[in-house]
């Protein structure tokens, strides 16, 4: 590779997340992921002057040394002190002082940190509860107790007054104060193990607002905003995740609120983000053109669009609004994409005017930071400017208080995410963070070369059922990718190489460092390969974003069998490459771990492959994600056309579920495969591979595994990663060079 890149080089990358402005506008403040520690960093913000993508000071100007930093909340009215929780306590940290100050200490962690719009009360969430906490009284207390007795329970104990739980999500519940600071949103169970919205009226302590949907109902989802005082926007969906009403709901007013926009999709509909404004807007994303894209709404015309749709009709039924009409203007539109990942928002600027959003229609594997103006009571966007162009992916944006300047994730091709802010104006460009010591170990780094790989019919695996005649059987097509290949590969090499298949499967490689850590390490891992001599290809196979609303649903009732034909395709590709010779393995993490157990159980297309943390047996792990209220899991059973309690019942929701699982095919496993996974992995549990190790001696196949006690879903401890390596790397040496 003309270059020395090593292990102790990729596992020095650190991970940074959640950058939040001051105050006034002076600092950034952000958590930093190193080695297994999360702490909180501040930075002088500063201003923007002209664009310098160089790497700052190593040196934060503060941060804390407590190793297990989960979130942090700026104070408002105090720039210089911000809460954070850490070993499940808040703590309050004085930047200017660097003291710390213990506010809330309990046997059950807290979480979703809110300020009071006015930074004199804190709100968090702590055992089915949430909690305000005085500072100045030096009190707290458990909202909805009521005034009685229970109304100050500071060990967490006792009977919850107003009979309403606080949904523990999987991705954290969401904890909203209204604009002045009366009343606290958040998610709350409902009937069925559904999931239901809360408004408590915080002086008097109980709730003033509510809607748990029935067990025919729906339920609500974890995406809400208010949007005056005394006004949310929320949606609500249908048991199968298919249809999605947007509510405007009065918490003066008992019921839940009139629909003001409605979409449906018989594939499912994706998690999509509503971000309110004091001034009666939201913006929201949607899919109903075939991509993301993001929509601005004015919820008062859309009320007069319903009310008068109501009075036309003559009639006492709810309409359902169509996606669009007066009060909605389109921001974006056309072939690309509006959406950074999975989970990205837009964000308002402070005025509640200038909406900033990310797109890759200059380039699908990079992301764009765009801003644009808009008046959605007029349905209009009056200027949309680019601010950022520069090869990379931005993501996140978030508005400093003065309109100027916005802070940013931000990643290059060869460069690793950090946080940088952007001049709103002129689009001037400046890196905060520094998440590698030495970052010019990556310069040497190949460019990512975009590939678009042929599928052909015959890649998709059959099975006894349908023999290969499956809706899928005879599509054509290409699958989109990234080859990474030594500089000094010639023709006729005889190299080996290795296929990346990430996770989600709602997320994309990028073209270069990606912004999770997850595949930012898997990335800088994958280079090692190649600077090992190992022909690396990023794989973007159907199920992932990026590349539209078809793409992302090519796994829709055809899991184990759409994307292993993808995975197939990619290895004739590798094998076709001049640099390459006839050996070619699989790797990948969580769905791309399954998959490395599906293509060496379904086919022959692998001379190896290995499996981080991947699902082994899918009705189990639907099972076990819609258990916990994530709303992936929900996915995951329109994916399969139903629930695995409804297979009983359901003969073709039963064989998608058994056809989909490697589980079903462990007599036909003769690839080589090394599973690796943590014992207290949440997202995908310890008992997958359990179940693979029994599953396998049983039907007396060959396999590797390791596990690691105490171990997430993504390796935190850099032991664990080097452990992991040293035993990967050795193992398609002994496949793939021999």
């Amino acid at each position: 590779m003309g270059t020395t890149f090593t292990l102790p080089d990729a596992l020095a990358l650190r991970h940074v997340h959640d950058h939040a402005w001051n105050d006034d506008g002076t600092a950034i403040g952000y958590l930093r992921f190193d080695g297994g520690d999360t702490d909180v960093v501040v930075r002088a913000a500063g201003d923007v002057d002209g664009t310098d993508l160089g790497f700052p000071d190593d040196r934060p100007d503060a941060r804390t040394e407590c190793g297990t930093v989960s979130e942090l909340a700026w104070r408002p009215g105090a720039s210089d002190e911000l809460a954070f929780v850490a070993d499940g306590a808040i703590e309050r940290l004085d930047v200017e002082r660097g003291e710390r100050t213990l506010l809330a200490q309990a046997p059950a962690d807290h979480a979703s940190l809110a300020w009071h719009p006015d930074g004199d009360r804190l709100a968090a969430i702590r055992d089915g509860e949430a909690w305000l906490f005085d500072l100045g009284a030096g009190s707290s207390r458990a909202l909805g107790a009521g005034d009685g007795a229970d109304a100050d329970r500071g060990d967490g104990d006792g009977d919850r007054g107003d009979g309403l739980t606080v949904a523990s999500l999987f991705a954290g519940t969401p904890l909203e104060w209204s604009p002045d600071g009366r009343r606290l949103a958040t998610i709350v169970e409902a009937p069925a193990d559904g999931l239901g919205l809360a408004v408590y009226d915080v002086d008097a302590g109980e709730v003033a607002w509510s809607r748990r949907p029935g067990p025919t109902e729906g339920r609500v989802i974890d995406a809400f905003d208010w949007v005056g005082p005394d006004e949310l926007v929320y949606a609500e969906e249908t048991v199968d995740g298919t249809r999605r009403r947007y509510r405007a709901a009065s918490v003066d007013d008992p019921g839940p609120g009139p629909t003001i926009l409605a979409e449906r999709d018989e594939r499912g509909l994706a998690r999509d983000p509503i971000v309110g404004t004091d001034g009666g807007r939201f913006a929201t994303l949607s899919a109903r053109t075939g991509s993301h894209h993001v929509y601005a709404v004015d919820v008062g015309t859309r009320r007069s669009v319903v009310a008068a749709d109501e009075t036309e009709a003559g009639r006492d039924a709810e309409p359902e609004p169509g996606f669009g009409g007066p009060g909605v203007a389109q921001v974006t539109e056309g072939d690309f994409e509006a959406r950074g990942d999975a989970l990205d928002e837009p964000a308002w600027d402070p005025d509640g005017r200038r909406l900033a959003h990310v797109t890759n229609e200059r380039d699908p594997g990079e992301r764009d930071l765009v801003v644009a103006t808009v008046d959605p009571d007029a349905g209009t966007v009056e200027d949309r400017t680019v601010l950022d162009d520069e090869p990379g992916n931005a993501l996140y944006p978030e508005w400093g208080p003065d309109g100027d300047r916005l802070a940013v994730i931000r990643s290059g091709r060869t460069t690793p995410a950090d946080v940088h802010l952007v001049d709103a104006a002129d689009g001037d460009l400046r890196r905060v963070s520094r998440t590698h010591p030495e970052p010019e170990v990556f310069e040497s780094f190949p460019e990512p070369e975009p590939v678009s790989i042929s599928r052909e019919p015959g890649d998709r695996p059959s099975t006894e059922a349908d023999d290969g005649a499956g809706p899928d059987a005879a599509e054509a097509g290409t699958v989109p990718g990234y080859l990474y290949v030594p500089p000094d590969a010639e023709p006729g090499d005889d190299r080996p190489a290795v296929v990346w298949c990430h996770g989600g499967p709602v997320r994309q490689m990028r073209r270069g460092f990606h912004h999770m850590r997850s595949y930012a390490f898997f990335h800088a891992f994958n280079h090692l390969l190649v600077s090992k001599g190992y022909v690396v290809l990023a794989l973007n196979y159907r199920g992932g974003i990026g590349y539209g609303r078809d793409v992302e649903h090519g796994i829709h009732e055809a899991i184990g069998a759409a994307d292993v034909a993808d995975c197939v395709a990619a290895a004739r590709f590798c094998r076709e490459h001049e640099a390459v010779g006839d050996r070619v393995g699989l790797w990948g993490l969580s769905y791309g771990g399954f998959l490395a157990c599906a293509v060496a159980t379904r086919t022959d297309a692998y001379d190896c492959a290995v499996n981080f943390a991947g699902v082994w047996d899918w009705a189990d792990w639907v099972q076990y994600a819609t258990d916990r209220h994530w709303g992936a899991g929900r996915g995951f059973v329109a994916r399969f056309g139903g629930h695995p309690d409804e297979a009983d019942e359901d003969e073709a929701i039963g064989e998608t579920y058994r056809v989909a699982s490697p589980a079903s095919f462990v007599d036909d496993l003769d690839t080589p495969l090394y599973s690796l996974h943590g014992t207290a992995d949440p997202n995908v549990p310890f008992d997958q591979l359990d179940a693979l190790v029994g599953e396998c001696v049983a039907a007396e196949r060959d396999f590797e595994v390791m596990y690691y006690p105490a171990e997430n879903h993504m390796f935190e401890s850099r032991d664990t990663w080097r452990d992991a390596l040293d035993r990967v790397r050795p193992f398609l040496d002994e496949h793939l060079r021999s």
